[in-house]
């Protein structure tokens, strides 16, 4: 079976099955990152009333809102790109397939669907007045497509562990939460201790974030050695991930 209409298919079955068929599905997969945006934004504005250093131009809600959606598609989408595998064991028995195409279906869906969303939210911002700027969108496409990229090897890599350790996919949530509060996603760097900060620019999320916000909200991308760097690394975890990916598979019927 060909790999490119088999991912189209297993690719709108998860849209259909999982988002598009229930409600359900597609509230949590649209609304609730919704919800969690908006909380986000009344506490730490109406309660807190936390001044952020790089939000007081724009707002802090399109300073969240840039940040956030991204941060949603790539912990949902690996999320499910991890348990791809477990998940779909009744097919890997009855069909033979290539496995990388389940992760590949499961991890995208999620991914897309909430890049839909991220696509509303900016036309929302802009609606409300925020200023979006036209020049940052070939750089935001680039920084999502390396975002992507590093979902899916990621993924690889924890759907094939995943057939083996059954509990990894329930430790991944709260590594996911520690990860979300080590980016720079509801404050900004500037308000890191100076010592800390470069503990926490091994993050790649903390590259992602602050180019997103440059070439959005600010207009001033402009490429740094970062820049050249950081699609190497994520192409590097794509590569290892996938080979891990295919060194494990042949196992796989045998545990699942």
């Amino acid at each position: 079976m060909k790999a490119l209409p088999l991912l189209r298919n297993l690719l709108v079955r998860e849209i259909r099955q999982r988002y598009v068929s229930s409600a359900g599905g597609l509230f949590w997969a649209l609304i609730l990152p919704l919800a969690q945006l908006g909380i986000y934004a009344f506490v730490f504005v109406h309660i807190f009333k936390i001044r952020v250093p790089g939000a007081d131009l724009t707002g802090f809600v399109p300073f969240l809102a840039i940040a956030f959606w991204p941060w949603s598609a790539f912990a949902e989408g690996l999320s499910r790109g991890a348990v791809a595998i477990t998940e779909n064991q009744a097919l890997i028995g009855k069909v033979a397939l290539p496995h990388h195409v389940l992760v590949l279906a499961n991890a995208s869906a999620a991914f897309v669907l909430n890049l839909f969303g991220y696509l509303a939210v900016l036309i929302v911002l802009i609606a409300l007045g925020t200023t979006v700027y036209p020049s940052g969108i070939l750089p935001a496409l680039w920084i999502v497509a390396q975002i992507f990229a590093l979902m899916v090897g990621l993924a690889f890599f924890l759907s094939a562990v995943q057939v083996f350790v059954r509990d990894l996919a329930h430790a991944l949530q709260p590594i996911l939460l520690l990860w979300f509060f080590s980016t720079p996603i509801l404050y900004s760097m500037a308000m890191v201790p100076e010592r800390f900060q470069p503990w926490l620019r091994i993050n790649p999320f903390v590259h992602f974030v602050e180019g997103l916000r440059q070439a959005l909200l600010y207009g001033e991308w402009r490429p740094a050695t970062i820049d050249w760097i950081m699609p190497l690394a994520v192409l590097a975890v794509l590569v290892a991930g996938y080979l891990f990916f295919r060194r494990l598979s042949p196992r796989f019927e045998d545990f699942l």
